[in-house]
């Protein structure tokens, strides 16, 4: 998934561009009469003319997916894409339209927005490019379905027809996959990449710092990867998830094959109570409890 974003003061040419297209395909809106381009435009001006602190209001983000995503992208998934974007950009109370283009080899919709809100308040345009790729990582983390901004999907290669560092990262990608599953610590994890695989691993720590790790990296054929470089499953933080996701499965299936200790208390106890009523209850076949009375009568005589 790759996100651009650009920005102008003038609302007319980016609306006639985004709902022109031929087979534009309008997916959400938001405070506009979004069934004509024409008002659409009026309505962005109406609003963003009331704030003359900000002159240039026009924002237009365009995110493009892979050609390969072309079956794993639906309308609806983009429309919740969008919100996600709106919502971290901070234009959630803003108007908006997104709208999806259908002239080009891969999917990808723009969204145009304005920068001054349904409350002529001012949407702040600092840092926007980093705010944006920050909320591209996060919502290609939430569908790791689609091919990452790093570029093509390494699960999807043909390794018959890589070379060079691309065959590397196709060697490491499929060793880290064999090796995870039978990894209890990510030290596990990089002993047998290299027992198993001539894999050397670093880890990245942080400025200053002994113990906190920031990033992983791998040696094969003289070449040296990032794990995020090679697929984002492979940077350190998804690893260690599918660790702790390797534990908590191992841990459901001892609990399913196990007997349960907790249940097996109840039956014992179950059967203990049963077993002193029975004996009990051949007890009081031969002799009857004495009653407390019984016992002082007894004493009298």
């Amino acid at each position: 998934m790759i996100c651009k974003i650009t920005q102008g003061s003038g609302f007319g040419g980016a609306v006639n561009y985004v709902m022109g297209k031929d087979e534009a395909e309008l997916l959400d809106s938001n405070g506009v009469r979004s069934y004509d381009k024409l008002l659409v435009t009026k309505d962005f001006e109406m609003i963003s003319k009331q704030n003359e602190r900000v002159k240039r209001p026009v924002l237009n983000i365009s995110v493009s997916f892979h050609k390969n995503d072309k079956e794993k992208i639906t309308n609806e998934k983009m429309k919740a894409i969008a919100k996600k974007i709106l919502t971290g950009m901070g234009f959630a109370n803003a108007q908006y339209i997104v709208v999806r283009h259908h002239d080009a080899g891969h999917p990808h919709f723009h969204i145009v927005t304005s920068r001054v809100d349904m409350d002529l308040k001012t949407i702040s345009d600092k840092h926007n490019f980093l705010r944006l790729n920050n909320i591209r990582k996060a919502i290609e983390n939430t569908y790791p379905e689609l091919t990452s901004a790093n570029g093509k999907n390494v699960s999807q290669s043909n390794p018959l027809k890589l070379k060079g560092k691309d065959a590397v990262k196709y060697k490491i990608y499929n060793a880290i996959k064999i090796e995870i599953q039978k990894s209890i610590n990510i030290e596990t994890l990089i002993k047998n990449l290299e027992k198993n695989h001539a894999i050397i691993t670093e880890l990245k720590y942080r400025r200053g710092s002994i113990n906190v790790v920031d990033g992983i990296k791998f040696h094969s054929d003289n070449t040296w990867l990032s794990g995020s470089k090679i697929d984002k499953n492979c940077s350190y933080l998804n690893l260690l998830k599918q660790i702790e996701g390797n534990k908590l499965e191992t841990k459901i299936g001892l609990q399913e094959t196990k007997p349960n200790r907790a249940e097996n208390k109840i039956d014992a106890a179950a059967n203990l109570v049963k077993n002193i009523i029975q004996q009990n209850e051949t007890h009081n076949g031969v002799k009857k409890k004495r009653s407390w009375a019984e016992d002082d009568n007894e004493l009298e005589r």
